[in-house]
């Protein structure tokens, strides 16, 4: 094996020395490869684009949609009385309204509030996101750095993880999507 490594890096070293050299057979090899690996000899096709809005329909899946206007209850005395077992619940600091992100590929990425009326708009922030991706966040301000140099950023915080690169997650424990996000595992 030893020698054979030896071979094909000395050939290998030979081509990045010198971009004119071929090799006829490449093609054929490139072939006996891709049936070997069971992988399909097809040229990549970028993804046909869509809109936001048919994008969502396709990954919710019929979801019947006034569950994404829900907002959440506020935590007062009154309201922790109600929650019983007390541990089956999850409660969370907010610092703003609940938003939806997704994410299309890369940079486009567009948020909607999960009211019907409104519409999905492209995200203003330098930030990219898997293709079919579906997030469930909230988008604040905060303060940077210190003194003189302190400037207001806009932070992306993850509630949610509901649809992750075109995989479903929302039957997932909240604890296994939490895991899922930046951060996570």
């Amino acid at each position: 094996h030893c020698s054979l490594q030896i071979k094909a890096l000395a050939k290998i070293h030979a081509f990045v020395q010198d971009t004119t050299l071929s090799e006829p057979r490449q093609a054929e090899i490139r072939k006996e490869c891709l049936r070997l690996w069971g992988i399909p000899d097809q040229a990549r096709v970028a993804p046909s684009s869509t809109d936001p809005k048919s994008k969502f329909f396709e990954l919710i899946q019929g979801t019947e949609i006034d569950i994404f206007s829900y907002k959440p209850t506020l935590l007062t005395s009154k309201t922790l009385e109600k929650i019983r077992p007390v541990l089956d619940y999850r409660c969370m600091v907010s610092g703003s309204e609940q938003k939806f992100l997704i994410g299309l590929g890369k940079s486009q990425i567009y948020t909607w509030d999960g009211r019907q009326s409104d519409r999905w708009v492209k995200l203003d922030l330098k930030t990219e996101l898997p293709r079919d991706t579906l997030l469930s966040v909230e988008i604040v301000h905060e303060l940077k750095g210190e003194g003189k140099a302190q400037r207001k950023i806009s932070a992306i915080h993850i509630l949610d993880v509901l649809v992750l690169n075109g995989s479903d997650v929302r039957e997932q424990h909240f604890n296994q999507r939490s895991d899922l996000g930046p951060g996570g595992g």
